[in-house]
């Protein structure tokens, strides 16, 4: 069995969220700082907030 490295995941949670800079003002800092993850947008209506949530690690 392969031991695989956990790469830490952010994001922000919302709808709509296509309008968020945060994604890519953290990616910024990911690189610059050679920092391992990602920060991604959720796009998740209310109605599946719930379950979304849950299902995160």
């Amino acid at each position: 069995m392969t031991d695989h490295p956990r790469i830490p995941l952010a994001g922000v949670i919302g709808s709509p969220i296509a309008h968020s800079k945060s994604p890519l003002l953290h990616g910024h800092w990911l690189k610059t700082y050679g920092i391992a993850g990602y920060y991604i947008p959720m796009d998740v209506a209310q109605a599946d907030l719930k379950e979304v949530l849950h299902a995160l690690p």
